[in-house]
């Protein structure tokens, strides 16, 4: 049983949530609407300016909101987070100054979308495309007058001459005119030039992590407490591997056992096959398993990702299904094998073992991330507030953790080595805390941070050095620590349920409860989960 469907909302709940749409047609739900016509959006200061006051007025309204229904009141909740998210993020982290990767992503991400025949409610995949041609040349000159060299860190240069050739052959596939190709070497140009003279940090600040820990997160969590955390769970985790280990093999330590697991990889040009093999025995666990509601008409498959998205993307992304619109399928994007001078990157293929797979398609497909957002489209379908689109990683990649651990409890991971890797998944996850805070308050370098991932949690350095890159992207402080965090609040919610009267159902009772209400955090549906315990069957 989920929560009751939810239909319309308050005008201002909707005003807020229909502002965000318009104003970001290129985001997937956006684009799901039908809302975006091909225009590349404009980034400067005068455009952040005007949309931060936009988000001053919005916050202003909401304040005066009477919500009535529990509905309301958990789409208030959730409207006046993500509004308060989105202003802090705008006018502390700067994107538009001081991130040029975004706009080489945005533009490709927009040429992608014409190229896959989008059809919008005037015009067809190929107005699309030619509308956001025309546009690139401008969009990338208004990117170099904005960027500032002084707030731009070097790495987030690097990130966007990465993406760079992505993005040229995006153009190559579109048959583009001299004119984009001109602009995107005019914009490598500007980012040679950047390059040398780029003096910024990407330090989000103790002040923005505590912003993101106890406005967007509502866990409460100082940022010192916070990182101790995070240190107590990664001893933990490294003794419950030794243990393991220990009663496996007492000749090796786990070090060298998961190193056994890493040399039994799929070939290169198998990795996807191998992919959907281990999506596939991962919904049938789900069934057999009574973990959670499969709803008909839903469907996950598995492809490569984009050129331009893999600098930053070093093993895959999952690319849900859009929140408008009848589908219900999503992909999981894996990158392929990099090659290193002609030959498979033996790390790369150390990192996508055939444990790493099985571990991760739950995570991902079912019943992880995939089945969630499958759950929370059904949810919020008639919805017109924020909440419809509104993603809390504290959610979302919690729940992808917890539920490692309950495929693992449920015997998913049926082999010595499976739970061995499972187990490093979960220490690696928890040095993923202790990196967050370092590198956003300034106390971890990259590289301490790349060695940190590979001596503490086992990790080969192309996945930990892509981690990291991951890590100190505009849109990820407090995101690395979100997967431990919130996992440890869907255990939290686990017992309490059990004790509100749920112990003597199937999981998949709790599963669906949890799932039936969006993507929040925690705190804004426990006790209308636990209101469900005793009348869920």
């Amino acid at each position: 049983m989920s929560a009751p469907e939810s239909v319309g909302s308050h005008p201002v709940l909707e005003q807020y949530a229909t502002w965000v749409q318009e104003t970001e047609p290129l985001s997937p739900s956006s684009v799901a609407r039908g809302l975006w016509r091909g225009q590349l959006p404009v980034r400067d200061l005068d455009a952040a300016t005007d949309r931060a006051e936009k988000l001053r007025g919005f916050l202003r309204e909401l304040d005066d909101v009477d919500a009535v229904t529990d509905d309301d009141r958990l789409d208030l909740a959730t409207s006046r987070i993500d509004a308060t998210h989105r202003l802090r993020e705008l006018e502390e982290l700067r994107p538009w100054a001081r991130v040029p990767y975004l706009y080489v992503e945005e533009a490709g991400h927009a040429i992608q979308t014409a190229l896959q025949g989008t059809d919008g409610p005037e015009g067809t995949g190929e107005d699309l495309l030619s509308t956001c041609l025309a546009a690139l040349p401008d969009y990338l000159a208004d990117a170099a007058r904005s960027l500032e060299a002084q707030a731009t860190p070097p790495s987030y240069v690097q990130a966007a001459r990465s993406a760079l050739p992505g993005l040229s052959d995006l153009l190559e596939q579109a048959g583009a005119g001299a004119g984009p190709r001109e602009a995107v070497d005019g914009f490598a140009a500007t980012l040679d030039s950047l390059q040398r003279d780029a003096t910024g940090s990407w330090v989000a600040g103790r002040d923005y992590l505590e912003h993101c820990l106890n406005e967007y997160f509502l866990v409460g969590i100082p940022v010192d407490e916070l990182a101790d955390w995070g240190r107590e769970q990664v001893r933990e985790d490294q003794e419950k591997l030794r243990a393991h280990a220990a009663d496996t093999d007492p000749r090796r330590d786990w070090q060298q056992q998961i190193q056994d697991v890493r040399d039994d990889h799929p070939a290169p040009a198998e990795l996807l096959d191998t992919y959907r093999a281990a999506m596939e025995r991962s919904r049938t666990h789900t069934l057999e398993h009574d973990l959670a509601t499969i709803p008909p008409g839903e469907d996950c498959r598995i492809d490569v990702v984009p050129d331009f998205l893999r600098p930053t993307m070093p093993m895959g992304f999952m690319d849900l299904a859009p929140a408008w619109g009848p589908s219900l399928s999503s992909a999981l994007r894996i990158t392929p094998i990099r090659t290193v001078d002609g030959a498979p990157d033996p790390d790369h293929l150390a990192e996508s073992c055939h444990a790493l797979i099985t571990t991760i398609a739950g995570h991902e497909t079912y019943p992880g991330h995939h089945l969630q957002r499958v759950h929370h489209k059904q949810a919020t379908h008639g919805n017109t507030s924020i909440r419809r689109t509104f993603f809390s990683a504290l959610f979302v990649e919690g729940w992808g953790l917890y539920v490692e651990d309950v495929m693992r409890e449920t015997g998913y991971m049926d082999t010595p080595g499976l739970v061995l890797y499972a187990l490093r998944n979960s220490l690696w996850r928890s040095a993923r805390v202790v990196v967050d805070v370092g590198l956003h308050t300034g106390t971890l370098s990259q590289q301490d941070a790349v060695d940190y991932l590979m001596s503490e949690a086992s990790l080969g350095r192309h996945i930990a050095e892509g981690e990291v890159r991951r890590y100190i992207r505009h849109d990820n402080p407090s995101y690395p620590s979100a997967y431990a965090l919130g996992r440890q609040e869907f255990h939290r919610l686990r017992r309490d349920w059990e004790r509100a009267g749920g112990s003597t159902q199937p999981l998949r009772g709790l599963h669906d409860a949890i799932m039936g209400f969006g993507s929040v955090p925690h705190a804004l549906i426990r006790d209308s989960v636990l209101a469900l315990a005793t009348s869920t069957r």
